[in-house]
């Protein structure tokens, strides 16, 4: 029987639901919201440990085996995390297109000058010098709730992991 260890590569249907009840992904929906099906439902594909999932709901995959179905329910401590002031400030509206429409509310996505990185952000507020932003996780104060179940195991040689892995200190 094969059992999900911490670099297993899984197939896993999943739906994740917030504190609020708002569902944020359901690989079994028609119609997944991170692209991961488009028409018939179809499990998500992920080698653990490459920093695609919460370290935390990947620590309560392991041990699971095919075919097995979970809940998990991890604190907003497990999930996202508080809300970091520290995470909150303005930048210079000059940053922005001319002919984009900011409005308060607004995903925008930036690339972090320092690493090169995709940075997601929320326009909180603007005006023609600056732009004040909140780069914390929309998912952040809130306990989050998974419905899980494991359609295949495999287990990747190190090569694998190395090769299409994410290093996790980089996010």
């Amino acid at each position: 029987m094969n059992i999900v260890t911490s670099k297993s590569e899984i197939k896993l249907h999943f739906r994740g639901r917030s504190s609020d009840g708002s569902t944020f992904v359901d690989t079994w929906a028609s119609k997944a919201l991170y692209g991961e099906s488009a028409g018939k439902p179809e499990p998500f594909k992920v080698v653990l440990g490459n920093g695609i999932l919460l370290a935390s709901l990947e620590k309560a995959l392991v041990g699971m085996t095919e075919g097995e179905k979970k809940n998990v329910n991890l604190s907003a401590e497990e999930a996202h995390g508080r809300r970091r002031p520290d995470a909150i400030f303005p930048v210079d509206r000059k940053l922005f297109p001319e002919e984009l429409q900011l409005q308060c509310g607004m995903p925008v996505t930036g690339k972090n000058a320092e690493t090169g990185d995709m940075v997601p952000a929320v326009v909180l507020a603007f005006d023609d010098e600056s732009v004040v932003l909140d780069h914390n996780h929309p998912l952040c104060e809130q306990a989050l709730n998974f419905e899980i179940e494991i359609v295949e195991i495999e287990e990747v040689s190190a090569e694998t992991t190395e090769e299409g892995g994410i290093d996790r200190n980089s996010q």
